[in-house]
């Protein structure tokens, strides 16, 4: 019998994530004692901490994460504090509380599990649950780590007898998750092994054979982060990550880990999020739309569209939002606004979030053949089945058909041909710019990739410069009051032990 009991705060969660996701299950208790307290099957936890680490990371709103404004793939037309660089310090704690959130979720669900009986769960059910719980640990830590740097995380996660607990240095964080990953993933005996998760795994429905791909492509993801400052333990993981014997990667769109959304009030955060009778809080940046406009990117009327003009706002200026292109109401709809007496709304609301797909793998895998690391194929073949990936699923999700020639004749384009530039950053820079591209609406990750790569080129709002350009986000004011001396200390291991934002992580030495 288990013998750890979930706090009230995460069964009213849990329950809540029953009324929206798991209609059709029975909700099962592990101890049939009608007269001892009732314990919550671990499983009807995970949609939480799945979905709040995707609702927050999918999210648009600027007073929660930044992120999709800070690479650029979102100007904001009425409030641009952001996108001139002056963030407001409950958006720094919200940025990563809900990522720390979820993995608080995440660890709770762990106890249980390791506490549990082997009746309750096999040795390989066990080994199963240790993949999920910590490939969505690593999701949601990267995502802290590739923002502050310097994070709690080894003592983070006790605060009742560690109220103020020390940081781990991104470097430490970074090979941790690498160990802790890899150790996951070499630790499944049985990837046929039946969870019993159903619905309740909203990602791959407890599939392990999956799920050992994804934790894979995320061990990829951590492992060519670091290539340029750690190319032996890069070169290390690349190699586990990759190895069939162990599961390999994400091969097809078909594997994509995504967070299956649906209708209202189900939907995508992007969706929630503009209210009944609100504008769009973001609209198309210049410095993506003309970057796709320049190369006739055959995405750029799938992500994009009117109302009545198609380019993108000035970063840094602000605009009224309707001159500008908005998010294609095809991909994810506009909840009902009226403007000048006319209804805008309808259309899907349940484009999934994704944590990893099979673009953003074949880009690594193309970077890492480019940076001869054994058994990666060839570079070309890789970025070009990356581009295809990009459009082939978005013209998926749009019902849009015979894209194949619009594919070919953008891959033959000299400015996106990766075979008309020599030498590797040259080669670097394009992939990086077409990295950034599809990573649409994963804003995390494409603003990561665009700092280590140093590609796309961004743009500088009006009174500033290059060297003002965030290159992470700073400690927020409450760490300072609550954690002071262990804030300092975190300081002190960033570059120049600098708590600024134009500071650059450990991974970022270009």
């Amino acid at each position: 019998m288990m013998k750890q009991y979930i706090n009230i705060k995460n069964l009213v969660v849990a329950f809540m994530l029953l009324g929206l996701f798991s209609c059709t299950q029975d909700f099962e208790t592990i101890n049939d004692n009608t007269k001892s307290t009732k314990v919550v099957h671990p499983k009807y936890l995970l949609p939480t901490a799945q979905s709040i680490a995707m609702n927050h990371y999918f999210n648009n709103d600027v007073n929660d994460i930044v992120t999709g404004v800070l690479c650029q793939h979102f100007s904001q037309p009425s409030y641009a504090e952001e996108s001139n660089y002056k963030f407001r310090d409950g958006m720094l704690d919200r940025n990563i509380g809900e990522f720390y959130m979820a993995i608080a979720n995440i660890r709770e669900m762990n106890s249980m599990i390791d506490e549990a009986d082997e009746e309750v769960f096999s040795k390989e059910q066990k080994e199963g649950w240790n993949l999920i719980l910590m490939t969505l640990e690593a999701f949601c830590m990267q995502n802290i780590t590739d923002v502050n740097g310097p994070a709690t995380y080894s003592n983070g996660f006790d605060l009742q007898n560690d109220p103020t607990p020390a940081y781990d240095s991104q470097r430490d964080i970074y090979v941790s998750l690498l160990t802790q990953l890899s150790s996951a993933v070499t630790g499944v005996s049985n990837p046929e092994i039946n969870m019993a998760l159903g619905s309740q795994d909203l990602i791959y429905g407890g599939d392990i054979t999956a799920w050992r791909k994804f934790a894979n492509s995320m061990l990829l993801r951590l492992a060519m982060r670091v290539s340029d400052v750690d190319e032996t333990l890069s070169r290390q993981y690349v190699a586990m990550a990759i190895d069939p014997a162990n599961g390999g990667v994400i091969d097809s769109n078909d594997e994509n880990a995504m967070l299956k959304y649906k209708d209202s009030p189900s939907a995508n955060m992007f969706f929630e999020n503009v209210l009944d009778g609100w504008t769009p809080g973001v609209v198309a940046s210049n410095t993506i739309y003309d970057i796709m406009a320049g190369n006739d990117d055959p995405r750029i009327y799938m992500y994009f569209g009117g109302p009545w003009y198609y380019s993108g706002l000035p970063y840094g200026e602000t605009g009224t939002w309707w001159r500008y292109a908005n998010i294609n109401y095809d991909l994810i709809a506009f909840k009902n606004y009226k403007n000048n007496g006319y209804w805008y709304g309808g259309g899907p609301e349940d484009l999934p979030g994704i944590f990893i797909d099979h673009a953003e793998v074949e880009f690594f895998l193309s970077e890492a053949a480019l940076r001869n690391y054994p058994n990666t194929g060839d570079a070309t073949t890789h970025y070009n089945n990356a581009i295809q990936s990009s459009v082939q699923y978005y013209a998926d999700f749009l019902e849009i058909e015979d894209v194949q020639t619009d594919i070919d004749t953008y891959l033959a384009l000299p400015s996106v041909d990766l075979d008309q530039v020599t030498g590797l950053d040259a080669k670097l820079e394009r992939i990086g710019r077409e990295k950034w591209i599809a990573l649409f609406l994963q804003g995390g990750e494409a603003w990561a990739e665009a700092r280590r790569l140093d590609s796309p080129t961004f743009n500088v709002p009006t009174g500033k410069t290059e060297a003002d350009i965030p290159m992470r986000l700073k400690f927020s004011s409450r760490e300072w009051i609550i954690n002071e001396a262990n804030v300092k200390a975190a300081a002190d291991m960033l570059n120049g032990g600098s708590d600024e934002y134009e500071t650059r992580l450990w991974w970022d030495i270009k």
